[in-house]
Parts: structure tokens; C-alpha cells; sequence
């Protein structure tokens, strides 16, 4: 009994278990569901799917028109058919036989039965008429929308390209501006070397001074002897 209780605690436990990684694949796959329809929507993906979606419908209207005609065609035929064989069937029969007036009853019942299919064929031939043209529209339509889509994709190509380039235009900008900064914190400017300059020459005169004097007393000394 336990193990019972035991084993039906851990069904339902898993079942909760596969219920929130569900929800939580779900919340995560609606952003990217969305970003997906986003960008089919952009691009036109969606009109030109929707399009052929109608391309598809007036396909099935037109081939139910059609076979609708088709079938009326063959009953309208074989109804001919019919008639004909009364009509030779009257020829052979005697007008005082009781025959004569049951080929006369079925030829009035098979010429309004024919009647009244020729009206059903002449419908199902404007519906498939009408079926037929709306294909043709649906296709023009679908043909305009992909023609729309390539100039769109087109488009977005090279605005891409142009986003692209000025990116890349900006980024050497900023990393020459960058180079540029980082030499001039290396490099002292001349402001900064005018004093270490001015500093060095000093240097320089003090020790050629030092260095001139005793040379000049040499060559009095040499000059005295």
C-alpha cells in the first residue's frame, strides 16, 4: 500500500516536472517565435505564404468545378443516349400498344430531366469560369508579392551593406582617434619639451664652460713659459 502511495507520489511529481519545462520552454521559445514572425513579416515571407495559401484554395475550387462540369457533361450524354433509344424505340413501336405510351411518358420525363441539367451544366461552367479567373488573379497576385519580396530583400541588402560600411567607416574613425590619443599621452607635446630643452641646453653650456676654462689656462701657461 505504501509503495503504492510512494510510486503515485513520484508520477505526479514527474508529471509537474515535465508541465514547467514546458512552461518554461514555452516563455522561452515565444520570444524567438515572435522575433521569427517579425522578420518573415519584414521581409514579405508571410503575404507571399498567404498568397500561395489562396493559390492553393482557388486550385481546389477550380478542380471541384471542374469535375462537378465533367460529371453533369456525362449525364447530359448518357441522357442523349437515352433519348436516341426512345426515339428509335417509338419508330418501331406500334402506336396502339401500351409501349408506345410508356416510351412516349419517359421521353417527356428524360427531356425535362435533360432540361434541368443543362441549367446545373451551365452553372458549373460559370462557377468554374469564375474558379478559373480567381486562380489567375491568385497567381498574379502571388507572382507580385515574390517580385515584391526580391525588391524588398534587395533593398534591405543593400541598405545592409550601406549600415555596414558606414559601421566600418566609424570604427576605424573611432580606433584611429583612439591610436592617436594613446600617442599623444606617449609622446610629450612640444609645450612639454620646450622646458626640458631649455633644460638640456643650460646643461650643455654650463659643462662646455667647465670644460673651456681649464683649456684656456693650459694655453696661457704654455704661452707664460
Amino acid at each position: 500500500m505504501l509503495s503504492q502511495f510512494s510510486l503515485g507520489r513520484q508520477r505526479a511529481s514527474a508529471i509537474l516536472h515535465l508541465a514547467g519545462l514546458q512552461r518554461r520552454s514555452h516563455a522561452f521559445s515565444k520570444p524567438i517565435e515572435n522575433a521569427i514572425q517579425y522578420y518573415e513579416d519584414l521581409i514579405g515571407l508571410t503575404a507571399i505564404r498567404q498568397a500561395q495559401e489562396e493559390v492553393i484554395q482557388c486550385e481546389d475550387q477550380l478542380s471541384s468545378a471542374q469535375k462537378l462540369r465533367r460529371e453533369k457533361q456525362t449525364e447530359i450524354k448518357n441522357l442523349q443516349g437515352r433519348l436516341r433509344d426512345i426515339h428509335t424505340e417509338l419508330d418501331r413501336t406500334s402506336r396502339g400498344e401500351d409501349k408506345y405510351l410508356d416510351l412516349l411518358t419517359e421521353e417527356h420525363a428524360t427531356i425535362k430531366r435533360e432540361r434541368h441539367l443543362m441549367e446545373e451544366f451551365e452553372q458549373a461552367e460559370t462557377a468554374e469560369r469564375e474558379a478559373f479567373q480567381a486562380l489567375s488573379a491568385r497567381v498574379r497576385k502571388s507572382h507580385e508579392k515574390e517580385r515584391e519580396r526580391g525588391e524588398r530583400t534587395k533593398y534591405w541588402s543593400v541598405s545592409a551593406s550601406l549600415i555596414g560600411a558606414l559601421l566600418g567607416i566609424i570604427g576605424t574613425t573611432l580606433a584611429a582617434e583612439v591610436r592617436m590619443r594613446r600617442i599623444k599621452e606617449i609622446v610629450p607635446t612640444a609645450a612639454q619639451l620646450t622646458p626640458m630643452l631649455d633644460k638640456i641646453g643650460a646643461l650643455v653650456d654650463k659643462q662646455h664652460d667647465q670644460v673651456d676654462v681649464p683649456l684656456r689656462c693650459s694655453s696661457r701657461w704654455r704661452f707664460l713659459g
